[in-house]
């Protein structure tokens, strides 16, 4: 396949402008970004495998064994979008340069993210602004043609996080920050004896409301099914857009694993 434009900020070489021939070659050097954006697909691929593993292994022995399962896929599943992003911060070089363990933390904290919530003066509440990772993205997909057509299908990818029919973006948010997520099976068996309480003003809250899902364990199991094959088909088309030749042997005279990336929708063994 044809690589990407060249792309370089600073004196950094992306991945893409590097062939694997070239990384012990005086024609560039081994970066950085280049190595860890090998670890962030290792990485990506154990969060694959702990998805599975949890989908794997829902019992319907116990309804909380079950939900149990499903809560652990559905956040490993999640956190693999925020290594597609990773990925293409570090791998394309967006990133300002770094040199200790807590710079790098900072910024895969603080700026590897689309959009970010800010004060304005005099303002109480919170707008959503755009960062400089974002406003990068759009400068570059404006000066290179090819980078457009990819950040088109990565964002088209990507967006599968938040479908409308299989989506796993507001489960994730549900169950990391409100704890407003149940399988209906837990919640009729558990928690379906609801209470209703009235305020002064003749307002009344019933306790069902603080879940704001309570899907099926078996329509949950379908979303989770459908993400695993989307989250599999973005992580190989993106190994295949760094590493077009699946050589990782070429590391190995760096001390990087060998043969360690293999993404597959089938099973936990993927470190063959």
């Amino acid at each position: 396949m044809n690589k990407l434009a060249t792309f370089r900020l600073g004196k950094k070489f992306s991945l893409l402008d590097l062939g694997f021939s070239d990384l012990t070659s005086d024609a560039g050097s081994l970066t950085k970004e280049s190595v860890i954006t090998y670890w962030k697909f290792i990485e990506l691929s154990d969060k694959i495998n702990q998805g599975n593993f949890a989908l794997n292994n829902v019992s319907l022995i116990s309804d909380s064994i079950a939900y149990f399962n499903v809560c652990n896929a559905i956040i490993a599943y999640q956190a693999c979008y925020d290594y597609f992003l990773q990925i293409l911060f570090i791998g394309f070089g967006f990133n300002d340069d770094f040199s200790t363990s807590e710079q790098y933390r900072n910024l895969i904290k603080n700026d590897c993210r689309l959009s970010t919530l800010k004060k304005e003066k005099g303002k109480s509440e919170r707008i959503s602004v755009s960062t400089k990772f974002a406003d990068d993205i759009i400068k570059h997909r404006q000066n290179c043609a090819e980078f457009d057509v990819f950040y088109k299908k990565f964002s088209s990818l990507t967006g599968f996080v938040s479908d409308s029919n299989f989506g796993i973006a507001q489960f994730a948010n549900c169950i990391k920050h409100q704890g407003g997520f149940i399988t209906k099976e837990l919640y009729t068996s558990h928690r379906a004896n609801n209470l209703y309480f009235v305020s002064d003003d003749g307002s009344s809250f019933d306790t069902s409301e603080i879940y704001a899902y309570r899907p099926a364990l078996q329509d949950v199991i379908e979303r989770l099914s459908k993400q695993n094959a989307k989250i599999v088909e973005i992580s190989n088309w993106l190994f295949d857009t760094f590493f077009p030749v699946r050589k990782i042997q070429t590391f190995q005279t760096h001390n990087l694993p060998k043969d360690k990336i293999f993404f597959t929708t089938n099973g936990t063994e993927q470190d063959k």
